[in-house]
């Protein structure tokens, strides 16, 4: 490489380093500057090449003239990113070793004060202080290593820096953390010898996971925003409808051609066809009622239906929700019930296995004996931090008369799993793995299913008639209060 071109290389990038004027500024003048020095081709001047060549030969002769070169080129990078006072600390230094050392006595920290500042800003960082979590995990290790180019008894933890890393993601993060410490260990397992037979999670895991938590915290928000624009949309569709007026009798919601006014003949029609659809609304329900089963639901079955079906009652046209009956929107759902004693769900068609049942009835939301029609395996469709898995149920009891689907906490505590709430989350798992999970909803802890349409449908929504709490008080008696 010619001197021209080192020249260039060295000074190509320098105005992007601070000049060094304190002392607050040395850590990072250090590090940046001799980085700038290693990549222009000039780092072996603090290595292999460090002391000046010695010797009369010629070639040795030609070598010590490249290295004064190589000198005066470094040494003329460190002076042009120097203030004043520093520059007249080492600007009768001849070599860059020499001008780093004089400049580390004069600027490198040192003393309590500025270990209490260091460590004052490394405690306090957390994640909202910075643009994403690959910049807060960038920031947490340059504050680690401030601390210790300060003094070297000052190193901190593997696991410490791992568990401060985690817990400075915020309460946003807080679901994750369950599972991530369930899954992991920030210490190794030893065994008896001292082996180590299961060793300590890494920070790159622990970085890579929480990584995947933030794509999936905003690709949750993009969901809601874009569930929101929907719906506010179809809204302002009814807002920005036009309303016609007629030109004879000046009454809105009809023209001139519909007026019944002007064409008395329109009004026969209009009431002939009004009736005719009064008829055919009562046949349907004398045969619903014809048709309906024995066990009539009581006051809790039917502010249990109001429940669900006030969140999707408007959003049928738009998501396809429409059903011949309002139970059905409540049967689509899983409940997290801590009242039930057995899984119990209401439809067929998720059982795997299916035997007859052989023991005795159960209690039915109405307060009479249901005999359940079968016992066997329920396969759910669950998502969880976007990935969609199959859940199974085992003894799960088939009650088409139950008109819901309840998900026992008892029997999933019976089964080895643990169950952890949350900020309006619940966290099935079992063996350090999670099996499901659950979101608040109107009072209940309702399941996550990957199923789009439900999701958008309850997400919409809240109920707020008190009269619907007859349900809640059935089923949402659930709480981290007495649950943990």
């Amino acid at each position: 490489m010619s001197a021209s071109k080192e020249s260039t290389g060295t000074l190509g990038n320098l105005a992007n380093i601070p000049k060094l004027e304190s002392t607050a500024g040395w850590i990072n003048w250090s590090r940046e500057m001799k980085d700038h020095l290693t990549m222009s081709g000039y780092g072996d001047l603090f290595k292999r090449n460090k002391d000046k060549p010695t010797g009369t030969s010629a070639a040795t002769v030609e070598k010590i003239d490249n290295w004064l070169s190589k000198q005066e080129r470094a040494c003329g990078a460190v002076l042009n990113r120097l203030g004043y006072n520093a520059r007249e600390q080492v600007k009768d230094k001849e070599t860059v070793t020499e001008m780093f050392s004089e400049l580390e006595k004069r600027f490198k920290p040192k003393g309590s004060a500025v270990f209490q500042e260091l460590d004052r800003r490394y405690n306090s960082l957390t994640l909202d202080q910075c643009s994403g979590v690959m910049n807060f995990a960038e920031r947490l290790r340059e504050a680690q290593s401030e601390l210790l180019q300060l003094d070297e008894t000052c190193k901190i933890g593997t696991p410490q820096f791992i568990n401060k890393f985690l817990t400075g993601l915020g309460p946003e993060y807080e679901v994750f953390l369950t599972a991530f410490y369930q899954n992991h260990n920030l210490l190794p397992e030893r065994g008896s010898n001292g082996e180590v037979t299961k060793p300590a999670v890494t920070f790159e895991i622990a970085l890579a996971a929480a990584e995947q938590e933030e794509m999936n915290i905003q690709q949750r928000e993009k969901t809601k925003i874009q569930q929101t624009a929907l719906l506010a949309g179809t809204r302002g569709l009814r807002k920005d409808r036009v309303t016609q007026t007629c030109d004879h009798c000046n009454k809105p919601g009809h023209n001139k051609a519909g007026c019944f006014g002007l064409h008395p003949d329109l009004l026969e029609e209009f009431r002939r066809k009004r009736a005719l659809r009064s008829e055919r609304r009562e046949t349907k329900l004398e045969r619903r009622k014809e048709n309906s089963s024995s066990l009539q639901p009581d006051e809790d079955h039917t502010a249990a239906i109001a429940f669900l079906n006030t969140a999707f009652l408007s959003l049928q046209p738009q998501f396809g929700l429409a059903a011949s009956e309002p139970s059905k929107l409540l049967e689509r759902v899983h409940v997290l019930d801590s009242g039930a004693s057995s899984h119990t769900f209401c439809h067929r068609r998720n059982f795997t296995s299916l035997e007859k049942f052989t023991g005795s009835a159960i209690n039915g939301i109405a307060g009479s004996a249901i005999m359940p029609e079968g016992q066997g395996t329920y396969t759910l469709k669950t998502i969880w931090n976007n990935t969609k898995r199959r859940t199974a149920f085992h003894k799960a009891l088939y009650v088409p008369g139950a008109h819901c689907n309840l998900i026992s906490v008892s029997v999933l505590e019976e089964d080895g799993a643990t169950i952890l709430f949350r900020k309006g989350r619940a966290v099935v798992t079992n063996h350090g793995k999670v099996i499901l999970s659950a979101t608040r909803k109107f009072g209940l802890y309702v399941i996550d299913e990957d199923d789009e349409q439900l999701h958008t449908a309850m997400a919409a929504y809240s109920v707020s008639d008190p009269k619907l709490q007859i349900w809640h008080d059935r089923l949402g008696h659930l709480g981290e209060q007495n649950l943990h």
